[in-house]
């Protein structure tokens, strides 16, 4: 199955937020929730492999756009020879704001998913993105994952990052500790992003981006514990939106 959803967020004259395109089909519906805010609602059961998700943001000059999730997305074992896949384009003009913190995507046991978020900014636009995935439900082994993150401002190259979950299962662990099973990263960019030193709190870590804003990634045995180490490392500001749960 292909599933897409379109969301343009604008401004008219006198400030007024506007979205002057809303629109999903296949296994997602995005709904407007607020002034500048939408919520992505899953209508059916997936991605399963070789489903194809596509999500299509644009914030032009001066608006803001607000992207949350009703509830966890869980992929799932399917009968197609390919990953499914979950990819998130994002284009954020002068002045505009995006703030993405969707729900997790939970990877179950025997399934493939491949996910990818490209983003590309003005020099004056600002990024508040948060992404959470969990390798498997509860007491259930995780699936194959490879996520992708591409960051660009004013055309140049401001990160490229990739994580997966073998990566997760060779990382470091202190002796008898469980091994990390839910990874939450958050991006921040933009001209109020305060300038970040590098710095660690638990298993989480702020990398400071050589063209400004801030990296932060953070892992745990389960989904609360990577947020609590998240907050834990940034607290002025924790996830909003996110899920602070197991």
């Amino acid at each position: 199955m292909r599933s897409r959803v379109e969301v343009v967020a604008d401004v008219e004259d006198d400030g007024t937020p506007v979205l002057a395109r809303l629109r999903a089909d296949g296994a997602l519906a995005v709904r407007r929730t607020g002034p500048s805010t939408v919520h992505l609602v899953g209508t059916a059961a997936g991605p399963l492999d070789g489903d194809v998700v596509e999500l299509d943001l644009v914030v032009r000059a001066g608006a803001r756009l607000d992207v949350e999730g009703v509830a966890a997305t869980i992929a799932l074992p399917g009968p197609g020879d390919l990953a499914a896949t979950w990819d998130v384009t994002a284009d954020v003009a002068d002045g505009a704001t995006l703030r993405c913190a969707p729900q997790p995507l939970v990877v179950c046991a025997g399934a493939r998913l491949r996910t990818g978020t490209t983003v590309s900014l003005a020099p004056t636009a600002s990024l508040d993105l948060v992404e959470q995935v969990v390798l498997g439900r509860y007491r259930e082994p995780g699936g194959t994952w490879s996520g992708r993150l591409v960051a660009d401002v004013d055309g140049a190259p401001v990160l490229r990052q990739t994580q997966s979950s073998a990566l997760l299962a060779a990382g470091p662990a202190l002796p008898g500790a469980a091994a990390a099973r839910s990874v939450v990263s958050r991006l921040l960019l933009g001209p109020d992003v305060p300038a970040a030193a590098a710095a660690t709190s638990g298993d989480a870590v702020v990398c400071p981006l050589a063209a400004g804003g801030a990296l932060l990634t953070a892992y745990g045995a389960d989904l609360a514990t990577a947020l609590r180490h998240l907050d834990d490392v940034w607290p002025t500001t924790p996830v909003a939106g996110a899920l602070h749960g197991s």
